[in-house]
């Protein structure tokens, strides 16, 4: 397990052998019983990386009952992503490389289907695309019906 030290979040790292990871001058190292290994390529032993993170439950009526209209993904990315809003019943795929990129960012239409108050917001790549991640944004709007 790593833990980001700027914002505490854990990130697990299994099906390693090392027993600790970490990083100077730019450069990736895991540590073994055998020595220090520097962390280089885009695959594992020639197959592509596959990567996704999930966010935690989005209170979507926080202050008030709210509709998500789209998401803004701030990134670089190397290859096509796919995003995917889990509102607990259902789950909605958006293949984020058949949007337009405008300054450094995507805007992403989202689905009419969203009824439950939490969400799940879900980025994974599509064939090893590495990605330099900057924020994900939800912007919504005020709604008067009751769900």
């Amino acid at each position: 397990m790593v833990m980001n030290t700027r914002n505490f979040a854990m990130t697990e790292y299994d099906n390693y052998g090392y027993n600790s990871l970490f990083e100077v001058d730019g450069k990736v190292f895991g540590t073994t019983s055998t020595g220090i290994h520097e962390l280089t390529g885009d695959t594992d032993n020639g197959s592509p990386i596959s990567w996704h993170f999930k966010t935690g439950k989005i209170d979507l009526e926080k202050d008030i009952k709210t509709k998500v209209r789209y998401a803004w993904l701030s990134y670089r990315p190397s290859g096509d992503l796919i995003l995917t809003v889990d509102d607990g019943e259902n789950q909605y795929e958006y293949d984020v490389e058949s949007y337009k990129q405008i300054d450094n960012g995507v805007r992403i239409k989202l689905g009419k289907g969203l009824r439950n108050r939490f969400i799940q917001i879900e980025l994974e790549n599509v064939n090893g695309e590495s990605v330099v991640f900057d924020h994900l944004r939800l912007f919504s709007d005020p709604t008067k019906k009751k769900r």
